[in-house]
């Protein structure tokens, strides 16, 4: 309630209360009350109109202060749900932080055992070229020998080669046996 309804509702009571007490101001001869009675019976019902005004503006404040109320329940619970709702999505957030840390230690691991894996591979590339250079020098030189036998080979000549038959064939125990 604001100052100026407050003021109007201490008049209002004021002017009840001289009314109520003060119910005919007669004088002791009989006569009426001058006319300042008029200004009570004014008073009284301006009273009378701002006490029903200042009634419907506190059952309008009491309606505001319903709604405020419900409005302030209404965004208490929206509050608790955002906060939940920010809890799980900062506890969400942590989690993938650590699944971050963990794929990145991870993946420097295989990177670096990658690098290895590399470097082992690069060693061996170059064990192979030189095999592959030596087996091709080898083979550069078996056919120059090669070469070189077939050129020195119809110079020797080979002894004939006897073929017996078979029943010429000495089998080795009956050499023992005739001796």
């Amino acid at each position: 309630m604001g100052m100026k309804a407050g003021n109007q509702v201490v008049t209002c009571i004021a002017a009840l209360v001289c009314v109520l007490f003060f119910p005919g101001c007669e004088d002791r001869e009989g006569q009426e009350a001058p006319p300042a009675t008029a200004e009570v019976g004014a008073s009284q019902s301006r009273a009378t109109a701002d006490l029903a005004a200042a009634r419907r503006q506190m059952a309008q404040m009491q309606e505001d202060l319903a709604a405020i109320t419900e409005d302030r329940d209404n965004l208490k619970d929206q509050v608790g749900r955002l906060t939940a709702e920010r809890d799980e999505a900062l506890a969400l957030a942590h989690q993938a932080a650590e699944s971050i840390t963990s794929l990145t230690s991870r993946l420097s691991g295989q990177g670096q055992e990658r690098s290895r894996l590399e470097d082992e591979i690069n060693k061996l590339t170059a064990v192979i070229e030189d095999q592959q250079t030596t087996i091709a020098e080898q083979d550069a030189a078996i056919a120059e020998l090669k070469k070189a036998i077939e050129e020195q080979a119809p110079a020797v000549e080979e002894p004939p080669v006897e073929v017996m038959d078979e029943d010429e064939i000495v089998e080795p125990n009956e050499i023992a046996d005739e001796q």
